[in-house]
C-alpha cells in the first residue's frame, strides 16, 4: 500500500473526517454567536446545566428550552436577563441540527473550562453571571456587543493536508 499501512491510512481518513466535522461546528457556532445575545446564550446554558450534552441534547434542544421556560427558575432567569423564551425557542426550533450540535459542543467546552477553574465549579450552580458570560464568550457561544474576543478552539491541531 502506498504511503504506509492500512491502519495509518485509516487514521488519516479519520483525522480528515474529524477536521471536517470541527470545521462545520466552527462555522455553525459563528452563525449562532451572531444570532444570540449574551443573555440568551446564558439562558440556554442554564437550561442545559445538568443535561447530558450529547446528540440527543441537540435534537431535543427546543423541548429542553420549552421545559426550562415553564420551570420557575427558567422564568426567573428570563425575567432577570430580559430574555423572551418564546421568541428564543422559536429561533432555535428553526436552527439546523449542525447549529444545535455546535451549541452542545461549546457548552461541553464551557464545562471543561469551569472544571479547570475549580474542581467543584462544574457542579456549582451559583456561578456568577460575569464569570459565566466570560466563559460563554471564550468558547464562542455568544459575543459581547462591539468587542472582539478570542475563541478557545479544540485541542486537536489542524490537519496539514486540508485544502
Amino acid at each position: 500500500m502506498r504511503g504506509g499501512s492500512a491502519e495509518a491510512a485509516a487514521a488519516r481518513v479519520g483525522q480528515r473526517d474529524l477536521d471536517r466535522y470541527y470545521m462545520l461546528l466552527d462555522d455553525a457556532l459563528r452563525a449562532v454567536a451572531y444570532d444570540l445575545a449574551l443573555e440568551e446564550a446564558r439562558w440556554i446554558v442554564s437550561a442545559h446545566w445538568s443535561t447530558l450534552l450529547d446528540w440527543n441534547a441537540a435534537v431535543l434542544m427546543p423541548v429542553q428550552l420549552r421545559d426550562f421556560a415553564v420551570d420557575p427558575k427558567g422564568w426567573e432567569y428570563a425575567a432577570d436577563w430580559a430574555v423572551d423564551p418564546d421568541a428564543l425557542i422559536a429561533r432555535v426550533r428553526h436552527w439546523s441540527l449542525t447549529k444545535r450540535m455546535a451549541i452542545i459542543d461549546a457548552m461541553e467546552r464551557l464545562h471543561c473550562l469551569m472544571a479547570q477553574r475549580s474542581r467543584d465549579a462544574a457542579r456549582d450552580a451559583t456561578v456568577s453571571d460575569d464569570v459565566l458570560d466570560d466563559l460563554i464568550v471564550a468558547v464562542g457561544l455568544a459575543r459581547r456587543a462591539a468587542q472582539h474576543h478570542v475563541v478557545i478552539r479544540r485541542t486537536a491541531p489542524p490537519s496539514p493536508d486540508r485544502g
